[in-house]
């Protein structure tokens, strides 16, 4: 009698056991979804998941047929979200008054665009870069830039572009820029970007520049966004395209 109620005893403490460990899967599983909030962007451009108070998700850029998904630092002040990259910076980018004539690597193409009219237009292009391989940099000579100026780099498959910022002067010979952390290439970029919180959608809500900053950076302006309940598709831009995004390949007059 004694061995049957001990073994009684054993099955119903291994069952209540395992009742608790389902309800404290169950409590996790269902705190992860309240703090998880997914939006899709309109015209279901991109995907942003905010996982918690301090990290959200951006699913934007496409490559070799992957979606390529990353953590962002994200704030909230009153009624507005700000996102920033984890990285300090999309590019190392130095303005130097020397010429280089010994450097020792591989000629790149660049597409020189320069804005006019409100709209940027294809003004020269040409193998004015040389990547030193050994420095993993490139270096940008014999070409006549203005501040704003966009440069467009083709490195191998893929295009990169960054914008002639208030560094550069008459005096400026050559542009160096530093290639050595080239996988933030592969992730949007941000810094303090605002999204206003307003009846379930985040609204780009920052300046003209802002704005303008983000689609240079990274292609595409920040869409506006809707909070979703169920799985939703949504679209990408691929990586490779990046740094060709509204702007023409050709200088079509």
């Amino acid at each position: 009698m004694q061995k049957e109620w001990d073994i009684k005893l054993f099955t119903t403490n291994k069952s209540r056991l395992m009742k608790i460990l389902l309800l404290f899967q169950l409590f996790v599983c269902i705190s992860i979804n309240c703090k998880s909030q997914v939006y899709i962007g309109e015209n279901n451009f991109g995907k942003l998941v905010i996982l918690n108070d301090t990290t959200c998700n951006l699913n934007f850029i496409m490559a070799n047929g992957t979606v390529i998904s990353n953590d962002y630092l994200c704030t909230t002040n009153k009624d507005t979200l700000f996102i920033s990259s984890i990285e300090s910076t999309p590019l190392l980018i130095k303005y130097s008054e020397s010429k280089y004539s010994r450097i020792k690597g591989l000629p790149m193409l660049i597409k020189l665009y320069r804005c006019e009219k409100d709209k940027y237009q294809l003004m020269i292009e040409g193998c004015f870069g040389t990547y030193d391989t050994l420095l993993n940099k490139l270096f940008i000579q014999d070409i006549e830039v203005k501040i704003g100026d966009i440069i467009v780099v083709k490195d191998g498959p893929f295009y990169r572009r960054f914008k002639v910022d208030s560094e550069y002067n008459k005096k400026t010979n050559s542009i160096i820029i530093d290639f050595s952390n080239s996988n933030i290439f592969d992730l949007p970029y941000l810094r303090k970007f605002p999204l206003l919180i307003k009846n379930k959608k985040l609204i780009p809500c920052g300046s003209k520049k802002e704005l303008k900053e983000c689609w240079l950076n990274n292609g595409f302006y920040f869409p506006k966004m809707r909070k979703r309940y169920t799985k939703f598709d949504f679209n990408t831009i691929p990586l490779w395209s990046i740094g060709l995004q509204d702007l023409s390949y050709f200088n079509v007059e």
